[in-house]
């Protein structure tokens, strides 16, 4: 027989749950008043009134069982009559006029538990009242049920209690459906490319066993469809429950991902692409809980479902369309798609982020999940960013100044937090300093910070400033309970703000914590060194590693070193001539599309001065401009790989360093102009100091390796099928030295990278792949 244990509140969802959107989010300071106000109601009571009294009953039909329990907020056998009470707070000055849906429930609540107890002493009256407390006068309003109403609770027990086990037969008949489609799920192609194979046993292997996965996957062996087939059968054996997560940092990720599952169309599988919500929101600038695509929500949702999981693979375009037949949010309406899918496509953010990660799949109601974590290498940057906060005091003081008039209480704790942050400037002029780190955060600012969000949400006060602050302040407190020794706390002047920061060093520890008992598949064509990217993506210590070299034909490819070039600070301005001089002379060797890639934007733009008059007659000069927006990025992007002869001039570790394909004659070759190490920077000396504390090398971790990651990638974007030829080019002495040698992928050292001269080697390889392309 199968059976299904919920509570009081799910079962009462499936037919009084809200009729709007809201995404309003009550803070613990308002909870705690509830909470307060339901010892106040009952603070004289009787002695034998008891409270918090758990209650359980059930409901059979065929061979379902349904166990529903609850916790009735107060009971009372006064001997004549047993009284069963439910006390809701408010500050509305007549409860009774509330939104419908909200007395229905309570009242709906209260029938149950009436029923519940009635049922368990057949042989007493059975009374009934809503009880309303008002948090200001501190009066009750009180509502009697009446015996009808009483009655009403077997055929309303009965009613939701069959159409709970309705949806859930439905659910599990579909996921039989599923799991059957599964067992005749095969790789797709006639034939593994050579490493393919490898990573689909090895990640059965590791998801069998719940243990992370680090694959490091040279581009070009197909490692989305490897991972694909084996995470979506896991499925099968999995909890009814369990989900499959595929995340990525760009869309060029996601789309690879739905263009894949079109090669298993026989699959009975339920695929949620999630957008952005500021790409979907029509209303940005808007209240969610007033917005017009948040009015009938809940039901509309319901009428769509059906038609969305018929739809199975479920992309943005699509759930954007749905969402416009009934008139409502498709951000809202793609995480409710969400919950109801077997595969979900999303941002990084989603899972790993404190102040977005979808509570629904990872918070209290977590599921079994396995997290599919595609170019896990941009995980390191991100996480850093997602467990980071900081607080300007600018904004500090304008808000005390806003609110002297319209909440004098209020504008005084900001008073009280700026003159935190006017000591501190008094520090930082004493010791001629932008920057000063700090030990820990002063005594009692925790608790202060805390008290201000208190007060900001009872004050009832709202402004543009106001709302931009509470959300700093959000991300802020919620830091706060993370703080470790992962984190640096400093203050630095930025402009002419003072600013607070949580700066987190290793995302590792939390990123491991956020995603609870998920088991992750980490994978990237550069995820080496291996011991820097297990540690700061968090990777569990019992795991499988795999390590697979690329599959295409090494004729087609050619790593080139030029050697005499310096691109230090120090030295580069001396080297822009050279350097203008060997893009031209390198792509004369054979006429196509090339980008050179640099450092920086500045850089970037002394040599484009130069090499203008340098070019070939037949080749077009493209810039990557800082700032470009998407549609700008996505013209460049075509005028660069378009026909003809076009050279590129980008920055490594931009859009067009990495997560873009340019196959075939859309790229036959990159030039790399120096290491690509980050800028010195107080962020990346902290980041240098943590890892030398820990006897790490904290120059390899906070500039070497980083800045190879750029050059790997950069060379990337060059071989993204068998059949593609290029060249890639290195201009930098440095790339010779130990150091940076032993980041540079051995097999591109293996076909000579360091050997020859540098010209002949491109004229023979042109000459042998001439016509070809």
């Amino acid at each position: 027989m199968p059976e299904i244990a919920i509570g009081v509140r799910e079962l009462l969802a499936v037919k009084f749950g809200p009729r709007n959107l809201s995404r309003t989010m009550t803070h613990p300071a308002v909870m705690q008043q509830g909470i307060q106000g339901h010892k106040d109601a009952t603070k004289n009571r009787p002695p034998e009134y008891q409270r918090e009294v758990p209650v359980e009953s059930g409901w059979v039909e065929g061979a379902w069982h349904l166990r529903v329990r609850g916790r009735i907020d107060g009971l009372m056998d006064t001997g004549e009559y047993i009284l069963v009470e439910e006390i809701k707070t408010t500050r509305a000055e007549d409860p009774l006029n509330l939104l419908p849906e909200h007395n229905q429930f309570y009242l709906a609540q209260l029938i149950l538990y009436a029923y519940f107890v009635a049922c368990d002493n057949p042989d007493r009256d059975v009374q009934a009242r809503l009880t309303w407390w008002h948090l200001d006068t501190e009066q009750e309003i009180q509502i009697d049920l009446d015996q009808e109403q009483i009655a009403s609770g077997e055929d309303l027990f009965r009613q939701l209690a069959t159409e709970y086990i309705r949806r859930e037969k439905l659910r599990r008949e579909r996921l039989e459906q599923r799991n059957n489609s599964l067992g005749s799920m095969e790789f797709p192609f006639s034939s593994y490319r050579p490493g393919q194979e490898e990573l689909v046993s090895t990640t059965a292997l590791a998801l069998e066993y719940g243990q992370d996965l680090m694959a490091e996957a040279a581009t070009g062996i197909g490692k989305t469809v490897a991972l694909l087939l084996p995470a979506i059968a896991w499925l099968a054996g999995a909890p009814a429950d369990a989900k499959v997560f595929f995340l990525t940092a760009k869309t060029s990720g996601r789309e690879i991902v739905l263009e894949t599952l079109k090669h298993w169309p026989d699959i009975e599988l339920v695929t949620v692409c999630l957008e952005a919500k500021e790409r979907w929101c029509t209303y940005p600038d808007g209240d969610c809980d007033n917005c017009p695509l948040g009015q009938d929500f809940y039901a509309k949702v319901a009428k769509l479902i059906p038609k969305l999981m018929a739809a199975k693979l479920l992309t943005p375009d699509l759930i954007y369309q749905f969402a416009g037949i009934e008139g409502i949010c498709p951000f809202e309406l793609g995480l409710e798609a969400a919950t109801q899918a077997d595969l979900v496509i999303a941002d990084y953010n989603y899972a790993f982020d404190p102040m977005v990660q979808l509570q629904r799949f990872f918070g209290w109601n977590k599921i079994p999940a396995v997290l599919l974590v595609d170019e896990a290498h941009n995980l390191v940057t991100r996480g850093r960013e997602m467990f980071s906060a900081d607080l300007g005091k600018k904004q500090i003081l304008d808000l005390h100044r806003e609110l002297k008039l319209f909440n004098p209480s209020l504008s005084a704790r900001f008073k009280e937090l700026n003159s935190i942050f006017i000591q501190w400037n008094k520090e930082l002029k004493a010791q001629g300093t932008r920057q000063l780190l700090l030990d820990k955060l002063p005594r009692g600012l925790p608790a202060k910070l805390n008290r201000l969000a208190e007060e900001i949400a009872l004050s009832g006060y709202d402004s543009p400033v106001l709302k931009e602050f509470i959300r700093r302040l959000v991300r802020f407190n919620r830091i706060v309970q993370r703080l470790g020794q992962e984190h640096a706390i400093y203050l630095e002047r930025q402009g002419g703000d003072t600013v607070l920061n949580l700066f987190c060093i290793n995302p590792g520890p939390l990123l491991q914590k956020q995603r609870q008992k998920c088991t992750a598949v980490f994978f990237s064509a550069t995820l080496s060194p291996g011991p820097y990217y297990r540690e700061l993506l968090g990777c569990r210590e019992e795991y499988l590693d795999l390590s697979l070299p690329s599959p295409f034909p090494r004729e087609n490819r050619l790593f080139v070193h030029i050697p005499g070039v310096k691109t230090t600070y120090a030295a580069r301005a001396s080297y822009y001539p050279a350097i203008a001089m060997y893009i031209a002379r390198i792509i004369q060797e054979q006429p196509g599309n090339y980008i050179a890639y640099f450092p920086s934007y500045a850089y970037l733009q002394e040599v484009a001065s130069l090499l203008q008059y340098e070019l070939p007659g037949d080749y077009q000069l493209h810039l990557q401009q800082s700032g470009m927006d998407i549609e700008e990025r996505q013209d460049l992007l075509q005028r660069l790989t378009g026909p003809g002869a076009n050279i590129g001039l980008a920055v490594m570790g931009g859009l067009f360093g990495e997560g873009v394909d340019m196959p075939g004659e859309m790229l036959i070759g990159t030039i790399i102009v120096g290491p690509g190490l980050p800028m010195v920077s107080p962020q990346q000396e902290l980041i240098r100091r943590y890892f030398d504390e820990q006897d790490y090398s904290g120059f390899l971790y906070s500039y070497l390796i980083p800045g190879m990651l750029r050059v790997v990638q950069s060379a990337g974007r060059v071989y993204r099928t068998p059949d593609d030829k290029g060249v890639v080019v290195l201009l930098d002495d440095r790339f010779r030295q130990e150091g940076y040698r032993q980041l540079i992928p051995q097999y591109w050292q293996d076909e000579g990278l360091f050997t020859g001269n540098w010209l002949q080697r491109i004229r023979e390889f042109w000459e042998e792949n001439t016509g070809d392309i």
